[in-house]
């Protein structure tokens, strides 16, 4: 499965590669099903604006791009706006643009237009070339630059200046590092999850990113699962040990990538195996969403020690299929 939770004013709202969204609370990690429209269903991709999420799915009601508003008082989503043409696998919205990649294999620009009376609507503006691109799963962007990770392992850069003809300009090495696995843009450096190694880059020629530092655990059987997190002095990251299927969370400081803190969990049925789909940093806490072949959890990490992070809570989480966390 590949969606994504995104923390939203205490709570968490979890997509599944199935018809259900969920939200959980993010004390208690209890969930309940999320109330949302039916169009709005197998969920790739999703963040929130204020109180907007937009939605990348291939469900019941069409692949697409979908959002939503939630009412407070009542918790009900209201479909604002929808694109059913886009076949979107990953979304990135900055200001009032809307960037999709999925399996037309483009990178697609829509304006985002709301104001007074005037319903939103999602206006297509452009996108790459025919054949500049493979299927892009994760984004992030910096300035007139978005970078993305393609189901081949690369790591693409767009310059999206131009709105309505973004160009493809290249991708970034990969050396031996392996297939990326998720980017993150954090003031004026890329970190990139490679799965043998992470890497931040300086942005001071953004189309052409430069290897600053570079972090890799001393064990060579461990490679790094899916997701990054930050908070404003660290970086989180999983790494699963392909000898033993056991998967350590380390703190790493920003931009220099030192080991700060590393948490490995005992064997037992509970942790066997989970491999982190994505997480997120909020108040000292990171929250992941964690799959084995038989066991799905949403798990909390405290990490207001960084030199000592330590497995908070766990919960189960029903059906099958989730993946990222975004805030």
């Amino acid at each position: 499965g590949f969606g994504r939770i995104v923390y939203h004013e205490g709570s968490l709202y979890v997509s599944q590669v199935s018809d259900q969204l969920w939200k959980a609370d993010a004390a208690s990690l209890s969930q309940q099903p999320l109330n949302a429209p039916t169009e709005a269903t197998n969920c790739q991709d999703m963040h929130f604006r204020g109180s907007r999420l937009y939605l990348a799915c291939r469900g019941t009601g069409g692949d697409g791009v979908f959002v939503l508003e939630e009412t407070a008082t009542t918790g009900t989503f209201t479909l604002l706006a929808k694109d059913e043409d886009a076949m979107v696998l990953a979304l990135l919205v900055e200001g009032d643009h809307l960037f999709l990649s999925g399996l037309g294999k483009t990178l697609q620009v829509y304006e985002i237009s709301s104001g007074g009376c005037t319903p939103m609507e999602l206006v297509f503006v452009g996108k790459t070339g025919p054949g500049a691109l493979d299927a892009m799963m994760d984004l992030t962007s910096f300035g007139d630059y978005v970078y993305g990770t393609e189901l081949g392992g690369k790591v693409r850069v767009v310059d999206v200046a131009d709105k309505a003809n973004p160009v493809e300009l290249g991708e970034i090495p990969r050396g031996a590092r392996g297939n990326a696995r998720a980017v993150l843009v954090s003031g004026d450096l890329l970190y990139v999850a490679w799965r043998h190694a992470m890497v931040v880059y300086t942005l001071q020629n953004p189309a052409v990113p430069a290897v600053l530092n570079t972090f890799a655990p001393q064990d060579v059987s461990r490679s790094i699962d899916r997701g990054i997190a930050e908070s404003a002095h660290h970086i989180y990251v999983a790494y699963m040990n392909k000898m033993t299927r056991l998967e350590s969370f380390y703190v790493l400081t920003k931009g220099s990538l030192n080991l700060v803190g590393m948490y490995t969990p005992a064997l037992t049925t509970e942790t066997d195996s989970l491999e982190t789909m994505d997480m997120v940093h909020h108040d000292g806490k990171v929250y992941a969403t964690r799959a084995s072949v038989s066991h799905w959890r949403i798990s909390t990490f405290l990490v207001s020690d960084p030199a000592n992070p330590s497995l908070h809570a766990m919960k189960a989480i029903p059906d099958f299929g989730f993946g990222r966390i975004v805030h």
